[in-house]
């Protein structure tokens, strides 16, 4: 019985004479530093994933939001050569398609088509930087200016855009051809 109380005062356990369990519980209530990590590391691999999805979502996005305003710059022109009556083999004016939105803006179908591009992607300036009314520049996802490119006389002009790395002439560009 001695014994028994003995173990007890110092709190060990009857039976096996180890220290008391709730010792043990009130020294291990907090996490180790090994399991913070383990959760930090777990929590910066989604934080990266997820960063990583947002850039190709975003990517994704300004790439249909340019091919919108291409295929918008397209109908355009479409009506252009509709309200003139004119076929492709014969346009109506310098014997070529427009290669600036001025012209397009005359047309007043061709405005109304041009006026569903937000006015954020669209300038009407004139050189001293007031605004003029005519939409002369549409400007792609990137705030880049999207190109109307001649392909000959009396042939359908290509609409192009630098793309995301932001340069003429790479694989990248979007184009009207390519839609």
């Amino acid at each position: 019985m001695k014994l028994r109380v003995l173990r007890e005062l110092r709190g060990e356990d009857f039976l096996t004479g180890s220290q008391d369990t709730v010792k043990q519980s009130q020294r291990q209530s907090g996490f180790t530093f090994v399991e913070i990590m383990v959760v930090v590391v777990i929590i910066l691999i989604l934080t990266t994933g997820i960063i990583t999805v947002g850039m190709y979502v975003r990517k994704n996005a300004q790439k249909d939001e340019t091919r919108n305003y291409i295929t918008i710059l397209v109908s355009a022109l479409q009506e252009y050569k509709n309200h003139y009556e004119a076929s492709f083999n014969d346009p109506p004016i310098n014997n070529e398609f427009p290669t600036n939105l001025e012209e397009l803006d005359h047309v007043p179908k061709c405005r109304k088509i041009l006026d569903k591009i937000p006015s954020d992607k669209k300038e009407d300036l004139l050189p001293d930087g007031s605004p003029n009314g005519i939409i002369d520049t549409v400007y792609d996802a990137w705030n880049l200016p999207i190109k109307i490119i001649p392909n000959g006389a009396g042939n359908f002009p290509t609409i192009r855009s630098a793309g995301p790395d932001k340069e003429f002439n790479n694989a990248d560009d979007i184009t009207s051809d390519k839609l």
